[in-house]
């Protein structure tokens, strides 16, 4: 359950990327421009003149997005030729083609689906949430699969005891140091 391995090793790469790319220094006005990017994508993510602002002006969200993945090729490349094949090129290839054209993209598939199907997104949802649930139904649990369930369950409720009987700390004094690492940030 989760993410699937392609999109793992997209993220390693882009990660990677990021890591070994320049990046401009993070000041006020780079703040004020990624709150406002932020904003752009959030309400307008899907528009195809969606632009983003850089240290340039306005640039198409299309032209940085296909700019950005064929940065990662080259990371890509570095990945697949240590581990061996070539998984890592074509999750970037597969970001490309997404990027080129948007009705590939999970997002994409899925109001494709609604506008063929003519179902809001919660009608969407709720089809799917049954066709799961009857499968599931359908399928039940091994023995065995149930079995390690139970003792996952047992084990964690024992975890969870250990830690309220050694917790001495009052609940404020939690959430001071819970809100400790955001002292500082700026928004």
């Amino acid at each position: 359950m989760g993410i699937d391995a392609q999109t793992i090793r997209l993220i390693d790469v882009f990660l990677l990327d990021c890591l070994l790319s320049d990046s401009p220094a993070c000041d006020e006005a780079g703040r004020v421009r990624d709150k406002e990017n932020l904003r752009r994508v959030v309400d307008h993510g899907r528009a195809q003149d969606l632009t983003l602002s850089t240290l340039s002006g306005d640039v198409a969200f299309s032209q940085l997005a296909t700019e950005r993945i064929a940065s990662m090729a080259d990371i890509a490349c570095l990945l697949d030729t240590a581990h061996g094949g070539n998984d890592y090129a074509q999750a970037v290839d597969l970001a490309r083609l997404r990027c080129a054209d948007p009705s590939q993209t999970p997002s994409g598939r899925i109001l494709t689906e609604m506008a063929d199907g003519e179902e809001s997104f919660w009608q969407l949802a709720l089809r799917y949430s049954r066709q799961w649930h009857e499968g599931f139904l359908a399928t039940p649990l091994s023995a065995d699969m149930n079995r390690r369930f139970e003792q996952q369950s047992l084990a964690s409720l024992a975890a969870q005891d250990q830690l309220e009987a050694n917790d001495v700390a009052s609940f404020e004094a939690y959430l001071d140091n819970f809100y400790q690492q955001y002292r500082g940030v700026q928004l």
